[in-house]
């Protein structure tokens, strides 16, 4: 009779040799078999002469290996797809290869283990096909083995792809704010009143308002003095104001009373004006020649 592993519907074989051998995705469990109907069972393969549902026939008939899989029927095993792989032998369907895992990229059909580590300034989330996925967007950075974008910290940002470090997130321009993680430019302009140094991370710092004799207009990265002549007496001052009469402003815009013998006129700094030849002052304070006496 025909071995196991073979069958042959036609009559008068001279020699074993002239058994068919059972096809591919299918099993001879008997002897003589003039027909074969038994699919390979699932989790095996069955390229011929398989003699049995659950083969260990090497090359012929054996397990699914390891990154293949095998429905029932199988004649050659199916590879699991690229992104995926598997370790696990006996897969009987490409639902039980395993996605890629985040920050590593399965750049083959029928892996067994992971191919590598996404490369810096990319990133890949399950199931990555390559070792640059995806580029780092604007705003983050991605170092080695980045699954999900990291943002660029409050007070930086990035108007550039594919960062691979946080020190490359740039610092906010003084001036201006960056507010909140994942900026691709600043926030905006410092608020009026404040002063905002590189790095700042709100409208109006409360560490950095405009000090008194400064004044502070939207957009600035430092307190600016108040300039000779004038003066401002108190904080978070937008503009500095005409020194008094009486009174001359010479430094950070403080103002200080007009001594003895001079006198000054609204807008003094310091061009004191002495009382003309002939007259005198023995008080502070005047601001006309006509107080002179």
């Amino acid at each position: 009779p025909c071995p196991l592993g073979t069958w042959s519907d036609i009559s008068g074989l001279g020699n074993v040799s002239d058994c068919t051998p059972c096809p591919g995705g299918y099993y001879c469990d008997q002897q003589a078999l003039t027909a074969y109907s038994k699919l390979c069972t699932e989790g095996y393969y069955c390229r011929q002469y398989a003699s049995s549902a659950t083969p260990s026939q090497g090359q012929d008939a054996d397990q699914c290996p390891a990154g293949f899989y095998c429905p029932e029927g199988t004649a050659e095993p199916l590879k699991c797809p690229l992104g995926t792989y598997s370790s696990n032998v006996m897969l009987i369907s490409e639902t039980q290869c395993l996605n890629c895992t985040p920050g590593y990229y399965c750049g083959d059909l029928n892996l067994t283990t992971l191919s590598g580590q996404c490369s810096a300034g990319f990133y890949c989330p399950q199931g990555a096909t390559v070792a640059n996925y995806l580029s780092c967007p604007e705003g983050h950075y991605c170092p080695v083995r980045t699954d999900n974008p990291h943002p660029c910290p409050a007070g930086t940002y990035s108007n550039i792809t594919n960062l691979a470090e946080l020190t490359q997130c740039t610092n906010c321009p003084g001036g201006y704010y960056c507010e909140t993680p994942g900026l691709s430019e600043p926030t905006g302009l410092c608020g009026e009143g404040y002063y905002c140094p590189e790095g700042s991370q709100e409208k109006e710092p409360a560490s950095t308002y405009c000090p008194i004799g400064h004044y502070c207009p939207q957009g600035v990265s430092q307190a600016i003095p108040c300039r000779n002549n004038t003066f401002v007496n108190y904080t978070h001052a937008v503009s500095c104001v005409e020194c008094p009469a009486g009174y001359y402003c010479v430094m950070n815009g403080q103002s200080n009373v007009c001594p003895m013998g001079y006198y000054c006129p609204s807008g003094t700094g310091l061009d004191w004006k002495s009382c003309p030849r002939g007259t005198y002052s023995d008080i502070e304070g005047l601001y006309t020649e006509s107080q002179c006496r």
